[in-house]
């Protein structure tokens, strides 16, 4: 993945704020495969206050909105203040990166979360357990029977009225307190 992070990594820094997630699905010069990973970009004190063996909670939901499914993956960071993020998934995205992505979270059984600070490098990688396998797998099959082919446009709109119902920290709590009813 080395021709990876030195031809993008500049370009993903670059469109990242601190607390921001997203994931890519670069290939693996090793294997020859794709390979899910989600980047974060965090500050350097952050990043430093992560345990060296922390505790980490997944989980994800998928919303249904006008014929377009619509899922959000999280990971929280336990003992860092604020160490709460979340990417929104476009299975249908022009590039394929959300199909292959969905594909990929199918299939592996373990995730790296890459981690850049002050500057457009990994600075930690830390590799966790797949806790996302349930979530592709609904993704995939409401998929089917979904609008297929929605453009970003439809999916923004979708997105918009996610973030506009729910803050995205409140939507969190209610996952993991299992009160949310979509």
């Amino acid at each position: 993945m080395e021709n990876f992070y030195n031809e993008n990594l500049e370009k993903i820094y670059a469109i990242m704020e601190p607390g921001d997630m997203l994931y890519i699905n670069p290939i693996d010069l090793m294997t020859g495969k794709e390979e899910f990973q989600l980047y974060i970009r965090e500050t350097e004190e952050i990043v430093k206050a992560i345990p060296h063996n922390p505790q980490i909670q997944t989980n994800g939901v998928a919303f249904g909105f006008n014929n377009i499914v619509v899922p959000i993956l999280y990971v929280k960071i336990y003992g860092v203040d604020e160490a709460l993020y979340c990417v929104f998934i476009n299975y249908y995205s022009t590039d394929g990166d959300g199909e292959h992505a969905i594909e990929n979270l199918l299939t592996q059984d373990r995730i790296n979360l890459c981690f850049m600070d002050n500057k457009p490098e990994v600075s930690r990688v830390i590799s966790i357990e797949n806790g996302f396998k349930y979530l592709a797998k609904e993704v995939k099959e409401a998929s089917e029977y979904m609008r297929p082919g929605w453009s970003m446009k439809s999916f923004d709109i979708a997105k918009e009225q996610i973030e506009r119902r729910y803050s995205l920290r409140g939507l969190w709590e209610q996952l993991t307190t299992n009160q949310l009813s979509v």
